[in-house]
């Protein structure tokens, strides 16, 4: 039997220009990982199915919401697939990327450019583990012509 796990939770507090001043909290953002559930099962799901991750009217999903203080939620939480989640990875990183336009922005000091790298390794550790989890579970690189397949 396998020990229960809390689901991922992690709030991210937003840049603040005058920290000093409570009256302009800045924004957090929370990310978890929360279990939904959709209207319509998909049909023909049998025992076997419930070893995978979404079987059944069970959907796994990455809860984004943006609030002003990490106890505070807002009202309309974003809830993403894992590819929607990443597609959202993409985007933020591209944005950072673009942040290092030598057209417009000067580059970092080297204690930024210290921090920066540590962080993109870590990213990198966490891409490289979210590569060995989808390919032992059988993933390919190939695009899927059908995702409604029994390959799915």
């Amino acid at each position: 039997m396998t020990e229960y796990q809390q689901p991922f939770s992690d709030s991210i507090e937003g840049w603040n220009p005058d920290p000093g001043d409570p009256t302009r909290w800045p924004n957090t953002v929370r990310i978890e990982t929360v279990e939904d559930y959709q209207a319509q099962p998909i049909s023909g799901v049998t025992s076997e199915d419930t070893v995978y991750a979404d079987h059944g009217a069970h959907r796994y999903l990455v809860e984004i919401d943006t609030h002003y203080k990490p106890t505070r939620t807002g009202p309309y939480p974003v809830r993403l697939t894992r590819v929607d989640a990443l597609r959202l990875v993409d985007a933020v990183l591209a944005a950072v990327d673009d942040t290092f336009n030598p057209n417009t922005v000067g580059v970092l000091r080297p204690a930024e450019a210290t921090e920066l790298l540590a962080f993109v390794g870590e990213a990198a550790d966490r891409l490289a583990r979210l590569r060995e989890h989808a390919e032992a579970d059988g993933g390919t690189t190939a695009p899927m012509t059908d995702p409604t397949s029994e390959e799915c």
